[in-house]
């Protein structure tokens, strides 16, 4: 079994740093979760210029590069 978290529990964080996906996931990584899963990608909440999957495409490049596991994307 792996530990993960869901992205929207950074969502307050992300609010108050203005971080991004990238910055979460290193935090997610840091903290010792094996795995993140996506709830709805916004690009304008947290601002992202790209569309949807350009921002996936870079999370799933740089979660491959630390090591977090994509655990799932869940859209509504």
């Amino acid at each position: 079994m792996k530990i993960g978290v869901s992205s929207y529990s950074f969502s307050k964080y992300m609010t108050e740093t203005k971080c991004g996906y990238l910055a979460i996931c290193d935090i997610a990584k840091e903290i010792g979760f094996e795995g993140i899963e996506f709830i709805n990608l916004r690009n304008e909440k947290w601002g992202e210029n790209d569309d949807e999957f350009e921002i996936a495409a870079r999370i799933r490049k740089h979660c491959d590069e630390i090591g977090l596991e994509i655990i799932a994307y869940t859209v509504g």
